[in-house]
């Protein structure tokens, strides 16, 4: 990101009240859209992203980046949620240790070439982490574009591009 790029974050829920941010006034700009603090998304929210995102003009870059699950599993049912020419720079994925219940939630970065590399587990201290839900399915949107990896443990996470945030 430059400085010259405008940032807007996200609101936690996006509903029919939603304080979408406003961009009037820029013009031939890289706007990234951080979605981190996304939450919930109700169907009258869908409706109002699909025309605020639509409503950026076609010379604009839009980057959308620390996107959780919830915002895949919509835009793998609703394509207009992410539109043509909308970027997904960067993902936030939840694994789970089924066992103890214990939780690893990492930022998966995409790659500056090829294909995103999506492991369908993590092992990390020791444990074998699995992605929280179906991995083909929250990543319908970007299936053209990912590879989806058996396992990934520690000494790889670096060279996928991810990074563990937290472990609940």
């Amino acid at each position: 990101m430059s400085s010259q790029d405008i940032l807007f974050h996200v609101p936690s829920v996006i509903d029919e009240h939603a304080p979408l941010p406003r961009y009037q006034g820029f013009h031939r700009q890289k706007f990234v859209l951080d979605l981190r603090d996304l939450k919930l998304m109700n169907s009258l929210g869908i409706r109002a992203w699909v025309h605020w995102i639509r409503s950026f003009q076609a010379q604009n870059e839009i980057w959308l980046v620390n996107c959780p699950v919830i915002f895949l599993n919509i835009a793998a049912i609703v394509s207009e949620v992410v539109p043509q020419g909308v970027r997904i720079d960067s993902l936030i994925l939840r694994y789970v240790h089924e066992e103890s219940g214990a939780a690893l939630r990492g930022l998966l970065q995409r790659p500056a070439t090829g294909a995103w590399r999506v492991p369908e587990s993590l092992e990390s201290g020791g444990l074998i982490y699995e992605f929280d839900g179906i991995l083909s399915k929250s990543l319908g949107r970007l299936k053209t574009e990912a590879e989806f990896i058996d396992a990934a443990d520690e000494s790889r996470f670096t060279e996928l591009g991810l990074r563990i945030l937290t472990q609940e």
